[in-house]
């Protein structure tokens, strides 16, 4: 679509790319999902639409992280987060702040206050999907703090993302168990997490 979109708006080439980065994303092309990704936070820009060019930099704060690369990725959540202070709530304000709270891991005890606050704007916004992906980021937290409430947390997650079909979530739900086990020296609970995670990735072809 995007070869044939010289026509399109600026907000609708950005809904486009953004689908492209995510499809890079999922296909293990991180650094095209980066290239792809600015471009449409660029295009958010010249639309000026805050909110969405905000939603679009937590995206690429994402993928930065999976990079290594944690000092642009903070960059890109501060740039986010100054975009939508001051916005009423909304599934993008949600997705900037779970992108905070993901990136929190080094004070647990100020991630579960980002991932609660993120949890209760996404509920009251209606976006299951980033309610999920908070939860997960606070189950996280919970696990590193206190182990068995945390891991409670994940793998209700896991079984209500099975149910509801968001294939994404449960296979980082159970990716986070089978890394906080491993962190908590327990490694056969660890291994059984993990292997979980690899067969549901393979069966839904996210491997």
């Amino acid at each position: 679509a995007l070869r044939f979109g010289d026509g399109l708006t600026s907000g609708e080439r950005a809904a486009l790319l953004e689908g492209r980065s995510r499809a890079c994303y999922l296909a293990d092309d991180q650094v095209e999902a980066i290239a792809v990704i600015s471009e449409a936070v660029e295009c958010r820009k010249a639309e000026q639409a805050p909110a969405h060019q905000a939603r679009a930099l937590a995206e690429l704060s994402s993928y930065l992280l999976c990079r290594g690369r944690y000092s642009e990725s903070r960059a890109a959540v501060a740039e986010a987060m100054q975009l939508v202070a001051g916005l009423p709530e909304s599934a993008e304000v949600a997705v900037v702040l779970n992108a905070q709270a993901e990136l929190s891991w080094d004070d647990r005890t100020r991630q579960l206050e980002l991932a609660r606050a993120t949890v209760a704007v996404a509920e009251r916004c209606g976006a299951g999907g980033v309610e999920a992906d908070a939860r997960i980021t606070l189950g996280e937290a919970e696990m590193a703090l206190c182990f068995e409430v945390g891991r409670e947390t994940l793998e209700r997650v896991v079984a209500e993302c099975r149910a509801a079909g968001r294939l994404e979530h449960v296979a980082r739900a159970l990716s986070a168990l089978g890394h906080l086990s491993s962190r908590a020296e327990r490694p056969d609970e660890a291994a059984a997490y993990l292997r979980a995670a690899l067969e549901h990735c393979e069966e839904h072809t996210l491997d």
